[in-house]
């Protein structure tokens, strides 16, 4: 047995281990590379909830639109930029149309108290705030159809949620 105690200490000789400052550099470099996914990880976050707001207010738009032309009434769209909220009414005052999620009103807010934390509005292209849909579906505002196409909110500076003059075609443009 003692033959066998001298040939394992006879393995080891010459060999190195790792120094403290190796392992150490091993340990900064994984932290690094975690704290990397990590911003990655919230920078997804952020351009989901982008990515998904637009959808939402894209929808938003095209059913008010499409509840415009159903009903054969005009419909209107009153956007809030100081509370990142719209609602959708009817523009002659009558009971708010149906929500599409079934709850209440027809408000749609976004912010620091709702599902879209990071969404902010910044902008709006439209005099008044608001945006009305008649009959036909074609935009207009105090009853007057736009001649040019129209902001209808910008969102977090990044994307503009534009509307067509005479079509009322909505899209998205990067800025």
């Amino acid at each position: 047995m003692n033959e066998n105690a001298v040939t394992a200490s006879r393995l080891f000789e010459g060999e190195e281990g790792y120094t403290l400052i190796e392992l150490i550099a091993v340990i900064a470099i994984i932290g690094i590379l975690a704290g990397a996914v990590a911003m990655r990880q919230f920078s997804s976050t952020s351009s989901v909830q982008l990515s998904s707001a637009i959808d939402v207010i894209v929808n938003d738009l095209q059913y008010a639109q499409d509840l415009a032309t159903a009903h054969g009434k005009p419909i209107r769209i009153d956007l809030d930029p100081a509370r990142n909220s719209y609602q959708v009414v009817w523009d002659d005052g009558s009971t708010a149309p149906a929500n599409p999620s079934g709850e209440g009103d027809f408000i749609r807010e976004f912010g620091a108290h709702s599902t879209f934390g990071q969404i902010m509005f910044s902008n709006t292209g439209l005099p008044r705030n608001f945006i009305e849909f008649g009959s036909d579906g074609t935009p207009s505002i105090d009853g007057q159809k736009i001649a040019d196409d129209v902001d209808f909110v910008i969102i977090n500076q990044e994307k503009a949620i534009k509307i067509a003059a005479h079509t009322g075609k909505i899209r998205v443009d990067a800025l």
